[in-house]
């Protein structure tokens, strides 16, 4: 006994899109033959350590909030809550290790500074300046190359003053977005920097003057401001004076 077998072939009309191939009594859809498609990028949710222990100065609480931390990991500033591990902000934008952190006591701005950037000439080793409130970066300050030594935001957050490698020391307005006020090379470098909102001087009681003197004093403390810089260079401890009239401003 002989097996015959006889098949027919349907032809398929050309289309540009994905058509139906018919073989014998089989239909077969090319969408089911397709490969899958690729997996989603994968996003980053929770980061864990720190790089405190390379560096001194990575590590503070928001002064206003105890329950939130801000660190270092790697080239990442986190804000962690500490009420709920798995509640992070992480502030993206440094290009290489951040070895330094200040947080202004107002709680409103965090300033960071990093190792120099492989990538950039002249190991340039960038700061920037966050809004907390927006958890986002406002200003990326040039100058400072090889490390950012020392960082140092006034309680008001209008000053940043920051030391680097390169033996640069810099204070910059970070209220009129970012104009460098102060630049110098200094011998040694500075080590540790301290910014501090001084409170204008009162000659005796307020209430042993007459009015007038009293009225003008607070009109004068109102417009002048005075801060105090203070950085270690090896054994010395240099004292640096930031004085100026509002009104006399343009």
């Amino acid at each position: 006994m002989s097996l015959q077998s006889s098949h027919r072939t349907v032809p398929v009309p050309p289309s540009s899109t994905a058509g139906t191939l018919l073989t014998g009594e089989t239909t077969i859809s090319s969408a089911e033959t397709a490969a899958p498609p690729p997996p989603a990028a994968v996003e980053l949710d929770l980061l864990m350590g720190s790089t405190a222990s390379r560096y001194p100065n990575v590590l503070h609480f928001l002064p206003t909030d105890a329950n939130i931390i801000i660190m270092a990991v790697g080239a990442v500033v986190v804000m962690q809550d500490l009420s709920n591990p798995h509640e992070q902000t992480l502030l993206r934008g440094h290009d290489s290790e951040v070895c330094a952190l200040a947080v202004c006591k107002n709680g409103r701005f965090i300033a960071s500074g990093q190792l120099g950037s492989e990538t950039q000439k002249g190991q340039v080793a960038a700061v920037k300046v966050w809004s907390v409130p927006d958890k986002a970066d406002i200003l990326t300050l040039p100058g400072i190359c090889g490390k950012c030594i020392g960082l140092a935001l006034s309680d008001d957050g209008k000053f940043l003053a920051a030391a680097g490698l390169n033996q640069m020391l810099i204070v910059w307005d970070v209220s009129s977005g970012g104009e460098q006020i102060y630049a110098r090379r200094t011998e040694q470098l500075c080590s540790i920097l301290a910014l501090h909102l001084v409170s204008p001087a009162t000659d005796g009681p307020v209430g042993q003057r007459p009015p007038r003197v009293v009225r003008a004093q607070q009109q004068h403390q109102q417009h002048q401001s005075k801060y105090v810089l203070c950085t270690a260079q090896d054994s010395l401890v240099m004292k640096h004076t930031i004085e100026f009239d509002i009104s006399q401003m343009s």
